[in-house]
């Protein structure tokens, strides 16, 4: 990821899609744009509670450390996105957002 240096704190802006959220910084140089892909707590509990073929999650040990980083980690990578789309659609729905930012020149390739 690149490094990334603000004075001030980002502010953040609506989009034209309900999925995503932009969060544009003040006054910060980066090299390229950051995508947070998120999902609601209870989203990410029953997907991994679900899926078949991956154990990573089931673990209550693992568990516990899924939800230590969705307190500490997730609102650091947040402070860095440019945007943020929510994941609690489809793959497709999610990717159809990321190509639309890239379509409007809202992110680079």
């Amino acid at each position: 990821m690149p490094s990334r240096s603000c004075s001030t704190p980002r502010t953040p802006t609506s989009s034209s899609s309900p999925d995503v959220r932009r969060t544009r910084p003040r006054s910060c140089r980066a090299s390229h744009d950051v995508i947070l892909l998120s999902a609601p707590r209870e989203t990410l509990l029953r997907r991994l509670a679900i899926r078949p073929d991956n154990p990573f999650g089931k673990d209550p040990g693992e568990l516990e450390r899924i939800l230590h980083d969705l307190d500490t980690i997730e609102p650091l990578l947040r402070s860095v996105a440019n945007h943020e789309i929510r994941t609690t659609g489809s793959v497709d729905e999610a990717l159809s957002s990321i190509l639309g930012l890239v379509e409007t020149g809202e992110v680079t390739r």
